[in-house]
């Protein structure tokens, strides 16, 4: 029995990624004379990031940049907007070509805002939503004072605020993707909520768990690694309550073909791509490594990076040579993190001098982090770096390392099937 017939949605997902490829690389839309163009655009603030350099909001499929910093907008706020639209093929940086990267994080245009014209607000989930962030966001400040930054970074992605030294150092040792809200982060959560609900019965423990999805989607504006969490967790739910067996795989492939079908674009995000080829590369070679390595954690670090290190070497252009000794030694308490800070952000809503007294553990743990990252980054052979990654260098590994993974499936199911026929 081939890879394909038992997993037919496998092909399906090669299918739309060749699809993506060719559409995006098709695509013309947002060039000519679309630089000159003024517009007006009025809607609601669905996202926020206040960078060095200027605000920017999300305003459906408008990225405003506000250059000007005229005043500091909130998510649910309605916004009247007038400026320059921008080429997506003029934004680069350094040659890297920055359009296609907001393309993949859901935005059609960019605009450089003239001027910004408060209209009101929209109390919907946007404005909710900001209204928990901004509230965690000030007691996650007051607990833990400056490594306030380092955990708004593991629980929503927000580096904006992060030290620009300790992020190379993580990036150096291979260990930045736990800055990265990807399953490990929202299954911990998840796990948490199930735990608090555990009494409530399956049906209201799912659906508490699906009502903080959906807020924690918005929080993070809906990040692919996120939404695929997310869309993991009800794939889950759906086989649990229908009695279907859960495979893993058919769901990761049929999640990524949701998220491929909504944005073409998304198969140039970083995170989309670090997530997926993680979750799937751990899924096919762990078992293969820990009965050679039998040490559980070097296991699934090896075996995630056998998958993510093309990801790095052909995006960040970048090859750790230290990511194995560094996610054995910080990787394994992220866990332990992200339950220390969330039970902080919990307790302070009841107590903060209770969540301080508990916040000491999580300070041991970012302290020891940033130790270990920025020792071992200091290392000469701490990683390596390239100046013009090999495109089909990284095809020809993807190739060889999937053509292992269905042989050796194959190979699997077929010595099961014999076994079964043996005992019979």
């Amino acid at each position: 029995m081939s890879y394909f017939t038992r997993r037919p949605i496998a092909a399906i997902f090669i299918a739309c990624i060749l699809i993506c490829i060719a559409y995006t690389g098709a695509d013309k839309r947002n060039t000519g004379d679309a630089a000159k163009s003024g517009v007006n655009i009025r809607g609601t603030v669905e996202n926020v990031a206040l960078k060095e350099r200027c605000n920017e909001y999300k305003i459906g499929p408008y990225l405003i940049s506000d250059y000007g910093r005229q005043k500091e907008y909130k998510m649910g706020d309605v916004l009247d907007v007038r400026g320059r639209l921008k080429n997506f093929r003029e934004i680069s940086i350094e040659g890297f070509d920055y359009g296609r990267v907001l393309r993949a994080k859901g935005y059609t245009y960019v605009v450089y805002a003239s001027s910004i014209e408060y209209i009101g607000v929209e109390k919907n989930l946007y404005f909710y939503s900001g209204i928990i962030k901004a509230r965690v966001y000030k007691n996650i400040e007051m607990i833990f004072g400056s490594r306030a930054p380092f955990l708004k970074g593991i629980l929503f992605g927000d580096k904006s605020a992060m030290d620009s030294e300790l992020l190379d150092a993580f990036s150096d040792t291979g260990i930045m993707h736990i800055f990265a809200v990807s399953g490990l982060h929202v299954g911990i959560t998840c796990a948490m909520i199930s735990l608090l609900l555990k009494k409530a019965g399956n049906t209201l423990r799912v659906f508490g768990i699906t009502l903080f999805l959906i807020m924690y989607a918005f929080m993070t504006g809906f990040t692919p690694s996120v939404t695929r969490a997310a869309l993991f967790f009800i794939i889950s739910e759906i086989a649990f309550f229908a009695g279907c067996e859960y495979d893993l795989k058919c769901a990761l492939y049929a999640t990524a073909i949701v998220l491929m079908l909504k944005n073409p674009y998304v198969i140039y995000d970083a995170g989309f791509l670090l997530s997926f080829s993680a979750v799937f590369s751990v899924c096919s070679f762990y078992d293969l490594l820990q009965k050679k390595v039998g040490f559980a954690p070097l296991s699934m670090t090896l075996s995630a990076n056998m998958m993510t290190w093309p990801v790095t070497y052909a995006v960040f252009k970048n090859v750790s040579l230290i990511s194995p000794v560094a996610n054995v030694l910080v990787v394994p308490l992220v866990p332990l993190l992200m339950a220390g800070s969330l039970s902080c952000i919990f307790l302070s809503f009841v107590s903060l001098r209770s969540s301080i007294f508990v916040s000491e553990i999580v300070i041991l743990i970012v302290d020891y982090s940033a130790i270990v990252s920025m020792k071992l980054s200091d290392m000469s052979f701490a990683s390596m770096k390239v100046s013009e990654p090999s495109m089909p260098l990284v095809i020809i590994y993807y190739m060889a390392a999937v053509a292992f993974v269905i042989y050796y499936e194959s190979r699997r199911v077929k010595e099961q099937m014999n076994a079964a026929k043996g005992y019979e």
